[in-house]
């Protein structure tokens, strides 16, 4: 999970082209600022090689090494304004449109937005088998806890489809394991790509801003800004307007049941029990 705390993001004018550019460290502002500056400059001389093949590659190179965390690794960075630290490998975040997201590489989370149709459902359904698409993700699922792929696994319903639960040690984000869970139970593509690239898995634990009639997030250009009056009203004015909303609802433990102090937190934040209030 690579997560930076401090981070410059802004537009930069290149020969009459604009491009947002950002700049991460694990140090301070002022080099995360030097940073931005750095691939500015990579940009510059990228266009006036005529986006020569060589030079890209070279600004491959230059620009990973910028992005480099702590340990050297590169992966795809996430420069949100961290809103608690729960642990060392348990963060909340607010993400580019203004929601509160947990990122773990304790507890797996998986995003199902739609389940395919099967061959024969007209059969089931002539036989009086239950085809909705919330029956097949839970015979899914009951499938690979049977085959011990998962030992349990919580489900809940979201405002577009479903959220998995689990918490299966030493099983990573990127790892194949993952990916042929994801592939079974057809995790969204994008969320799945993201979790492998990210080095971890993300929960939105908020409404989207959009669905509770909040303005478009003021999103801080750079870490110091964060805490920015405009921010931090935009953020008072966003939790009395999702007061009455939640993210998910409950539905049912598949297998063994799952305990970890972290579910606790996500269905409070989420209202997950709440199970009559609208999602969001």
């Amino acid at each position: 999970m690579k997560i930076p705390p401090y981070w410059y993001s802004t537009e930069c004018n290149i020969d009459g082209r604009i491009y947002r550019l950002r700049g991460v460290s694990w140090e301070s502002e002022t080099d995360a600022r030097a940073k931005w500056e750095a691939k500015a400059e990579l940009m510059r001389r990228f266009l006036e090689s005529g986006c020569s093949a060589a030079m890209l590659e070279k600004m491959r190179s230059a620009w990973q090494k910028l992005d480099a965390g702590e340990e050297g690794e590169y992966a795809v960075l996430m420069p949100e304004p961290v809103v608690e630290q729960l642990d060392a490998t348990n963060i909340i975040t607010r993400n580019r449109y203004g929601a509160e997201v947990l990122n773990s590489t304790e507890l797996c989370f998986i995003d199902v937005d739609r389940i395919p149709p099967r061959p024969f459902d007209w059969l089931r359904r002539l036989l009086g088998q239950d085809t909705a698409p919330e029956a097949c993700l839970l015979e899914k699922l009951h499938r690979l806890v049977g085959d011990g792929a998962l030992r349990g696994a919580r489900v809940y319903r979201t405002s577009r489809g479903w959220r998995i639960l689990a918490l299966e040690p030493g099983l990573q984000p990127d790892s194949h394991r993952m990916q042929v869970i994801f592939e079974q139970l057809h995790a969204d593509e994008l969320y799945a790509h993201l979790c492998a690239k990210q080095q971890c898995w993300r929960a939105r634990l908020t409404p989207k801003p959009s669905k509770v009639g909040m303005p478009r997030y003021p999103r801080p250009a750079c870490s110091a800004a964060a805490q920015s009056p405009e921010t931090l009203q935009w953020i008072a004015e966003y939790a009395a307007a999702s007061a009455s909303y939640a993210v998910c609802r409950f539905i049912e433990t598949v297998g063994e049941p799952l305990r970890h102090p972290l579910i606790e937190l996500h269905d409070a934040r989420t209202r997950a029990l709440h199970l009559d209030w609208p999602l969001r």
